[in-house]
């Protein structure tokens, strides 16, 4: 607990109901949502889909599609949702490092007991 920012322990505690139960992806719902957007934007225009994003939980999504219908470049966009995936993975990783550092520390509290 002393090693690590307040914000980056509780993080890590919640990362262990993943142990658990997984987050779940419904890959064909995602699949049947961006098919379902690509026939919006073919028939109406990339603007119609500025009506599809209040319906978008996921805010890693609906920032990608803003700024689709913002007109940015779609090398713009890859390079800002890669920022964004490197951002939510050395975040996660920090947090995982709770749990490494606990295992490592474990023997030496059961020494302590023990003597």
């Amino acid at each position: 607990m002393l090693q690590t920012p307040v914000a980056t322990f509780w993080r890590g505690l919640r990362l262990a109901r993943w142990i658990f139960s997984p987050p779940a992806v419904d890959y064909q719902a995602a699949i049947a949502q961006l098919a379902g957007w690509a026939d919006i934007s073919r028939r109406e225009g990339m603007l119609a889909l500025e009506n599809q994003l209040d319906a978008i939980a996921d805010p890693f999504t609906r920032k990608a599609l803003q700024m689709l219908v913002d007109g940015y470049e779609p090398e713009r966009i890859r390079e800002a949702m890669h920022i964004d995936i490197n951002y939510y993975e050395n975040r996660q990783k920090t947090a995982a490092r709770v749990w490494e550092s606990a295992g490592g520390y474990a023997p030496t509290i059961g020494i302590l007991g023990a003597v």
